[in-house]
C-alpha cells in the first residue's frame, strides 16, 4: 500500500495518530492471561481504577479522549503521549510501552528514569509508569 492509504487508515475521525501497531502486534487474550493496569491517583484515596488490558494488541495513552484509550487528565501529558503493546516473543505474549515522542516524557519505576523516545521498553509484573508531571501512577500486573 502507498504512504497516503496508510496515513488515511492511521487516524480516527480525522485524527492522525501517532502510533502504527508494531509487525508482531498480538492481542494479550492469545495467551489467556489477564492483563490489567491498576491507575493510582494521588489526589484520592479510593481504591485504585483496574484498566482491563485484552482484546486488542495495542492501548494508546494520552489526553486526548476521541483517540486515547487511557486518558489521565493533566496538562502534561501529551494528545498522544504513549502506547502499551502487546508482541509475540518467541512462544510468548509481553507488554511494552513506548514514548511517542511526547513533551514530558514517559516514566518506568521508582527511579524516575524518563523512557526513551520512540522505543520498545518490556513492561513486567509490578512496573509502575507515569506520563509526564500527572501524579498518577499506573501499575501493571
Amino acid at each position: 500500500s502507498s504512504g497516503i492509504l496508510e496515513k488515511q487508515s492511521n487516524n480516527i475521525q480525522g485524527t492522525q495518530l501517532k502510533y502504527t501497531p508494531a509487525s508482531d502486534a498480538i492481542s494479550p487474550n492469545k495467551d489467556h492471561r489477564k492483563y490489567y493496569l491498576y491507575h493510582y491517583t494521588s489526589l484520592d484515596t479510593k481504591e485504585p481504577v483496574r484498566i482491563p488490558l485484552r482484546d486488542v494488541d495495542h492501548f494508546i495513552v494520552g489526553r486526548d479522549a476521541s483517540v486515547c484509550d487511557i486518558v489521565p487528565k493533566h496538562s502534561s501529558v501529551s494528545k498522544q503521549h504513549a502506547a502499551i503493546q502487546f508482541r509475540k516473543v518467541g512462544s510468548a505474549i509481553r507488554p511494552y510501552v513506548i514514548d511517542l515522542e511526547s513533551i514530558n516524557g514517559t516514566y518506568l519505576n521508582e527511579n524516575e528514569k524518563e523512557l526513551p523516545v520512540a522505543r520498545f521498553v518490556e513492561l513486567i509484573n509490578g512496573d509502575v509508569l507515569r506520563f509526564g508531571d500527572y501524579e498518577g501512577e499506573f501499575v501493571v500486573v
